[in-house]
Parts: C-alpha cells; structure tokens; sequence
C-alpha cells in the first residue's frame, strides 16, 4: 500500500494527541502497554485491584467477548500508520477508561455497556484494509472511526476526573457534570453510528465492484484466503435459495461442498463428525471439528463450506468451527434469520436480505415469467406493479407466484384477483412486518399447491412430514414401487418420481440435487396446516411418510444392547423421526396413533440413548411421546414395547439427576415387575424367546436406580445375582456386553465399599472389554473413563484423576464437540479436580467456562446450579466477598430449591449437612458427577459404618430438604 506522506504524517499526529492527552490525564504508566498480552496481564491486575467492586463479572461480560473485534482495529490502525506502537494506544486508551470507571462503582455498569457498543461493532477492519489497500475513502473512514473512540475515551476520562473533585452529595456542580457529559456522550455516540454506517456501506461498494458478480451472489474469490459471506433476512427472503445458488453456479470450481444444518449445537457437531468421516480423516489426537478444521485450511482442494439457518443458541460454536485458512481458493456461507449474527461474524461479503423495491420486484417477476421489457405493454405493467405490491418485496414469494404462472400458463392478472379476495379473508389490523410475510407465502403457497397434478401434490404433502432439508430419492421411490396404485403409477417408480419431481421443482416449491429433495421449512408448516383442515387425507398422508421413515429406520437390537453397526443408518433416518414426532403433537385434531410410529420412535430414542446423547434432550420426546402413543391405543400394560420404552426413558431420566430421581425409580421397579411376568410366561409356555435375558437387563438396571439413592448394598446382591446368570449364558467373549456392564456398575459398588483400587481394576476390566467390540473413539468408551478418574478422586489419587478428567475432556470435546452436556460435565470436574489440588486460578477458568457453556446449551439445574455455587465459593475464597459471588450463590440456591421440591424425601445422614456444595453433589446422577466431590461418600460410608445389620436399607425421613 502506498500512502502519500501527508496522509502519513495525519495519522501519526492523532496518535500523538492521544498519547499526550492520556499523559496529562495521568496515565503516562498505561501508555507502555504495546500489545495484547500486556493489556490482559495489566486487566489482570486490575480485576484484582477493584474485585469488590464486580468488575470481573462486566469485563467477561461486555469486554471479553470482544477481544478479537479489538485487535481488528489495532491491526487495522498500524496497517494505515506503518508503525506499530502507535497502534497499542488502542489498549492503553481502552485500559484506561476501565481504571477510571472502577473508582466510581455506580457508573461502573453504564460506562461497561458504551464500550461494549464500540466493540461489538467494529467491522472487520484489519481483513478489509488488506483486501482494499489502495482504497483512500476506506483509510479516511478508519481515521474517523479512530477519532470518535479517542474522543469516547478521554471524554469518559475527563468525566470521571472532574467526578473525583466533586464526588459528593448531589448539587449544582454535579448535575451540570453529569448533563454535559451525557449530551457530549450522546454526541459522540451518534457520530460512531454514522461514521460506521458510511464505512459499511463503502465496503459494500468496494466488494460489490470487487468481488460481487451481478447476480447478487459473492463470485469465486480469486485469493488464496478464505472468503467468508452471509445472508441474514426474516422468512422468505430467499436466504437458503441465495445460498444453494450460488453453490450449484459454482460447483465445478468447489472440490468439497458441506451443507450444515446450523440450528442445533449437538447437530453441528454430528455434521462435522460426519465431515471428518467423509474425508477419511485418521488425527485420533485432535477434535474431530479441528480435524476437519486442518484438514480443510491445509488440503490443495478448493472447498465451500455452507452453514444453514444459524440460531441464537449456535452462533458461538459456529464460530469455533471456522476455517481461518486454506491453501487454494475457498468460501464459507452463512444464513441466518438471528440479525445479531452479523455482529459476531465478521463476514467478508455480507447480504442483508431486505424487500425487495417495486422496480426490483418487477424486474425478479419478468425474469421468471420470462418476459422482456420491450414486450411489456402498458396494462400488463399495471399489473405486474400491482402483484409486486402484493407480495411486499419477497423473493421467495415473487419466485413462487412467477414459477406458477410460467407453468400454469395462467394470466397474472388471475393471481391478482386470487390474491385480492384471499387477502381481504384474513385481513387483520395492525400486523407486524412477519405476519405479513407470512401471509403473503400462505396466499402464494395455496395458489401453487391447487393446481398441482395429483400426485404431485401427493408428493409434497409426504414431504411436510419428513426431514425438510434431506429426502433422499430412493426412498421416495421404495414407497411408490411398494403401493403404485396410491401414487396412481402406471410405470417405473423413477419416471413416475421424476416426472412428480419435475412439476415440483419447476413451480419452486422443491430443489433436488444430487439424488436429494429439499423443500423450504415454511411451506412445509403451512403445507401441515392445510392438511389438518382435512383429516382423512392427512391420516393417508401420514401414514404413507411414517412408512417410508419406518423402511429407513435399521430397528434396535431386540434384546436392547447397543449396536454401532446401525449407527450411520440412525444419522439418516432419525431426523425425519423427530420431525414426525413434532408434527404428531402439533397435529390440531390430533393424528390418530398406530403401534408403527410407537415402534418408529422408540427405535430412533433407542439410538440417543445407545450413543449417549441425552443431552439434545431428543431421546426423552421420542420415547415420550410413543409412550403416549401406547396410551392412547390402550396397549397391554404389561407390554414388551411398553416395557422396552420405559426402560430406555427412565435411562435418560436418571442421568438428569434428583429432579427425574423418584419417577425413574417408579419406571424401573415397573419395567423389573413386567420383564418377570413376561418370563414367567415364556416359561410355562415353553417358548424359547428373549424373555429371560430382558428379565436380567431390567435387575441389572433397576440396580443401578438403587445406587441412584446410594443403596450399594441392594445393588451388590442384585448385581450379583445377574452376573451368575451372565456365566450361565457364556464367556467374556461371548456374552461382552453384560460382563463389561456388570464390572462397570461393580466398580462403583466397591468405591462405596471402600475397596477402591479393586474398584479401578474392575472399571479398567470392563473398558478393556468395550474398547475390543466397539474402539474407543465413542462417546461410551469416555464415558466410562469418566467413572475411573472419580473413583481415583474419591482414592485420594488426586493427580491421576485429574490426568484422566483432562483426557477424557480432549476426547469429549473431539467426539461430542465443544457444547455438549457431557463435555461441559468434564469441564466442570477438572475444575473441581484443580480446587482439590489447590490451583485456584486454573480452577476458576474451567469453572467459569463451565457455567458460561452450561447457560448456553440450558443444562439441567442439577449441573449448573451447582457450577455456578461451585463458582461462588471459589471467587470467595480467591478474592474474598464479591457481588458477583453473590448473585452466583442466591441462583444456585434458587435452583437447588426448585430441584427438591419434585423430591420431598431427603436421607438421613444428609439432614444435618451444612455443605450446600455436598447436597448439590448428591443432587446429580451416580455416574453423571456425582463423585468430583469429596465429601459427599464420605458421609455416605460413615453412616454406614455406624448403621446395625438391621437397618442395610437407606433410612430415609420427610423432612423436606432445604438449602441453608
């Protein structure tokens, strides 16, 4: 870049007048910080300094998620200036602003939310300079950005001086401060506004010039850098269609092309596992999201990456998956209907989806009528003035209605007058801008699906009940060469599929690529609508998707063992099952329920639980709602399916904690009762089936609901009683699940016993068995290495443990991903095993993160109320009593309450505890956390101890249990 001397010399002479200002107003010692790591280290020292007064709790919330954002601007500035301490000045002036508010608490707050209004929306200054290094507006506006936050600093500086003069009761001296500063702020703050909208919308110029083709899609950069775009708009605004676009116009130029259902975290991290499978990626050391990450940032092959219908509550792991890099051209697209998205990823080429203008909208409209300007007389402009009008500037809308048109052979004019009169039927005062739009698409919608051929409509009402973003064909297919005369077929199901597929696609109301249907989320919901005004049809329909889910669908081990084998046929079939299931419950009247869609959901909550994903709260409304199911087809209650659902439900239940305790006990003793009357059956019938060995799983697991209440002598019996009868049915070997199982559970009965170091040899027996039949790369495999490193805890082998809870977490974070319940489980216990070793500071950066992650992904109240009393200790202990520490603790205790209230029975040797953080302990499930602390087992085992032969069984008193 070359900058001619006097622009130069201006920059240089602004940092100048910062330095020498800050100097005057007492900060000369602030001006040494010279980068990043010296701001922390002296930020450090700060929070410190002022801990009483809660500035820790703002900093983390308002400063530190913004750090990046801070040194873009840095960056930026010594890019223009050529000089990197002048750059610093961007922490020194930042630092000193945070000092001068802390001696004054009660503007602590206000002053903590104006810097954060500066940080978070700091475009991607130091990527734009790069990429427009002649560009002189770009420079002039930087400088202007830069001028504003100087001015925004010392001004807060000044204002805090003078409140240090006159810091006492209120008069007339503190009032006319307090005004002046608020207007000048006021000022200044609507100058930064501008200043930023007048740079963003030179970057969109610049890009649009640069970078965007005429089509409105990013073209394929053409650097070897990752470029980064988004689509952010309400309901459709063509977001998904913009981004499938421009992957089909550019797919010769992608080697790899990913589509990520961004809505859910515990999805992203399954697509990336999914990712790292596809590339045949074999890294066992990294998480299988950095995996993927290197492998993509250091591979020749061009990539694109494309992360669909981003939320709220995925933003920040999105983040965390990014590619920073790669080795030849490459593209990641975002879409998002969450508008703050665009604060937290600094796109390169950003497209905000808006209405579309009259002009724009009757050009998009001629385009998919096919009409050209010049053939364009004036009544026919009338019109299409008028229908764009009518659909409010929606693309997805305008390509709908002009899709229809084109194929229908129908006048506009037709749907004007259509849309007219429906209009005027739901015509409403008042509705917001999304009501609007979602009329608009109903109206269109209703007109494209009228006229649709039969089957063909057939089609699409089977698709409002599937997975909306992957149909694969063939199964499609399976279903019309199975019932011909439903789908009215006369020939091969693919021609007949094809031709269904074609009248679809070409009215835009499905995309097919690659063997695959699609079709937009809110057709389908109002697709479902539609069909609740007709039941028989709907219950046809109904039953034609739950055939075709339920073909997909590899079933469950029938003596209920997990399988991996099945696995990657669940990763296909299970979302189409949950979408099912929300469209069952939803149904208003209600679907009638048949014993297949029982059977269908109790597979696909069957496999949540097999992979040890309870966490997606998924498996519990499968299993739930089938079920309910049950219940309304009035099945036998003493069942086999019953039996199957709510012994797997009550699995899940129980590894929540106390709240699901008492209801998971019931289920289990119920589930035992059952699997005896069915053996009982068998065997006076003579029938050779999978009665007995059903019978030993419910004993195996109603065992482990008595540990579940810390009854580990009735446990032992138990658990004995059913590892006599593995031996019966054959070795190790033979029967590995069960022996593995049965030594797992021992392990915890023998902790209990005091028998520790047979307590770890029996755990590592049963991993060794786990790791022969299914590797270790699952989440089981950990999960059980989990229960050894607190066993170790509770042996007082505190290094070891905390040696295996670290590894453990690393293989957590690389299977499950980063927002996982059960890495977030793990992070909290290395925290909790770095307080026992007396590293506090380590210990309050994994509990922090614990509870920042667990209020995230709204982890059950047992853990995080917990983490956060954990939390509130550990500050007072490191910094004495803190308002933060405070709030932490009245929540926690809030939490707690509400958890023992669904569990009025308390035992004995816990009524007289004093230690919350113990109750909290007792609180979580026995092999879900409970034992990452110390104090809890030892209670347990000292009441035993002092307990006669007659009173083995747990004593328990109704006093209700209240946190002190």
């Amino acid at each position: 870049m070359t900058m001619a001397k006097t622009e130069v010399d201006g920059w240089r002479a602004k940092v100048k007048k910062l330095r020498e200002d800050l100097e005057a107003a007492g900060f000369k010692e602030t001006l040494q910080l010279d980068d990043f790591d010296h701001f922390q280290g002296a930020l450090h020292s700060l929070l410190h300094e002022y801990s009483q007064h809660g500035i820790a709790k703002l900093v983390a919330e308002h400063v530190e998620p913004h750090f990046d954002h801070i040194k873009s601007f840095e960056r930026a500035i010594a890019s223009a200036v050529q000089q990197l301490d002048s750059a610093s000045y961007v922490w020194s002036a930042s630092l000193a602003v945070m000092e001068c508010t802390c001696r004054h608490v009660s503007y602590m707050k206000d002053t903590f939310e104006q810097l954060e209004k500066f940080y978070e929306t700091f475009p991607k200054l130091d990527a734009y300079m790069k990429l427009f290094q002649d560009d002189y507006k770009l420079r002039y506006l930087l400088q202007r950005l830069y001028d504003i936050y100087s001015e925004f600093c010392l001004c807060t500086i000044r204002y805090m001086r003078k409140r240090t003069l006159v810091d006492q009761p209120a008069n007339i001296a503190t009032n006319l401060i307090h005004s002046k500063h608020r207007r000048k702020l006021s000022t200044i703050l609507q100058n930064w506004t501008e200043a930023k909208a007048q740079f963003e919308e030179h970057i969109r110029y610049v890009l649009a010039a640069k970078i965007v083709t005429p089509k409105t899609f990013p073209a394929v950069p053409d650097r070897n850098i990752v470029t980064e775009m988004s689509a952010q708009g309400v309901r459709g605004m063509g977001k998904t269609q913009a981004a499938l676009a421009y992957s089909r116009t550019y797919e010769d130029h992608y080697f790899y092309r990913f589509w990520i259902r961004a809505d859910d975290p515990a999805r992203l991290a399954e697509s990336f596992t999914s990712i790292y499978n596809l590339l045949r990626i074999d890294e066992p050391r990294l998480l299988h999201s950095e995996a993927v990450k290197e492998k993509l940032e250091t591979t020749d092959k061009t990539w694109l990456l494309v992360f669909d219908n981003i939320e709220e509550g995925t933003i920040e792991a999105v983040i965390t998956l990014l590619p920073t890099r790669s080795m030849k051209q490459s593209a990641i697209i975002f879409t998002s209907q969450f508008e703050q998205h665009k604060h937290k990823i600094d796109a390169d080429a950003s497209l905000p989806l808006k209405s579309l203008d009259t002009e724009q909208s009757i050009e998009l409209l001629r385009k998919c009528l096919g009409r050209e300007t010049d053939n364009v007389d004036d009544e026919d402009q009338k019109v299409l003035e008028e229908v764009s009008d009518m659909l409010g500037g929606l693309p997805l809308a305008i390509a709908h209605i002009g899709a229809y048109i084109s194929e229908s052979k129908r006048n506009i004019s037709y749907f004007r007058d259509f849309f007219e009169a429906n209009w005027q039927k739901s015509a409403w005062s008042s509705p917001s801008l999304t009501e609007t739009n979602e009329r608009i698409l109903d109206i269109v919608w209703q007109l494209a699906l009228n006229e649709l051929p039969p089957n063909a409509r057939q089609l699409i009402d089977v698709m409002a009940y599937l997975n909306p973003d992957v149909i694969p064909e063939d199964w499609l297919e399976a279903d019309i060469e199975e019932d011909p005369n439903w789908w009215s077929s006369e020939g091969s199901a693919k021609i007949e599929l094809l031709y269904m597929g074609r009248s679809l696609s070409r009215r835009c109301l499905v995309d097919i690529e690659d063997n695959v249907y699609s079709i937009h989320r809110s057709l389908q919901l109002a697709l479902r609508m539609a069909l609740d005004h007709n039941p028989l049809t709907r219950e046809m329909i109904f039953r034609h998707a739950l055939r075709i889910v339920a073909r997909a669908s590899p079933g469950t081990n029938p003596l209920q063992i997990p399988n991996p084998k099945n696995w990657r046929q669940f990763e296909q079939s299970n979302p189409h099952a949950l979408t099912m299931c929300q469209a069952f419950l939803q149904s208003d009247p209600p679907i009638e329920p048949s014993l297949q869609l029982a059977e269908t959901l109790y597979y696909a909550g069957f496999h949540t639980w097999e992979r040890w994903n309870y966490v997606t709260r998924d498996g519990t409304a499968l299993l739930e709602t089938a079920e309910k199911i049950l219940d309304r087809l009035e099945y036998d209650i003493d069942g086999k399916l019953r039996a199957d659902i709510s012994c797997i439900l009550s699995l899940l239940l129980d590894a929540v904690g106390l709240s699901n305790r008492t209801e998971a006990f019931e289920r289990l003793r119920r589930v035992r009762e059952i699997r005896k009357i069915q053996l009982k059956r068998s065997q006076r019938l003579g029938l050779c089936d999978n009665s007995e060995h059903l019978y030993y799983n419910s004993v195996n697991d109603f065992a482990l609901s008595k540990l579940q209440h810390d009854d580990f002598h009735e446990a032992e019996k138990l658990f004995s009683e059913c590892f006599d009868q593995y031996k019966r049915w054959g070795t190790e070997e033979e029967q590995p699940f069960e022996y593995a199982k049965y030594y797992h559970n021992m392990a915890l009965v023998r902790m209990y016993q005091e028998r520790y170091e047979e307590a770890i040899d029996l755990s590592k027996r049963g991993i060794e068995i786990k790791a022969r039949h299914n590797g270790k790369d699952n989440s089981r495999y950990w999960w059980c290495q989990y229960d050894i490193a607190c066993i170790m805890t509770q042996a007082g082998q505190l290094d070891a443990g905390l040696e295996l809870h670290l590894e453990v977490l690393k293989n957590r974070q690389r299977i499950c991903g980063a927002l996982h319940g059960l890495t977030v489980q793990s992070i909290y216990s290395v925290g909790a095993m770095y307080h026992h070793l007396g590293q506090l500071e380590k210990a309050e950066e994994y509990l922090r993160d614990c509870v920042q992650k667990g209020r995230k992904i709204r982890w059950h109240d047992e853990a995080l109320g917990r983490a956060k009393y954990h939390l509130s200790l550990l500050i007072r202990e490191r910094t004495g009593q803190s308002e933060e520490a405070s709030t932490l603790e009245r929540e926690a205790v809030k939490m707690l309450e509400n958890i023992c209230s669904t569990y009025r029975q308390c035992p004995v040797y816990l009524t007289d505890t004093p230690d919350i953080l113990t109750i909290f302990d007792w609180a979580q499930s026995c092999s879900e956390g409970r034992w990452t602390g110390r104090g809890l087992l030892r209670i347990v085992q000292a009441h035993y101890k002092v307990s006669s032969p007659a009173k083995i069984e747990i004593e328990e008193t109704s006093r209700r249990l209240a946190p002190r």
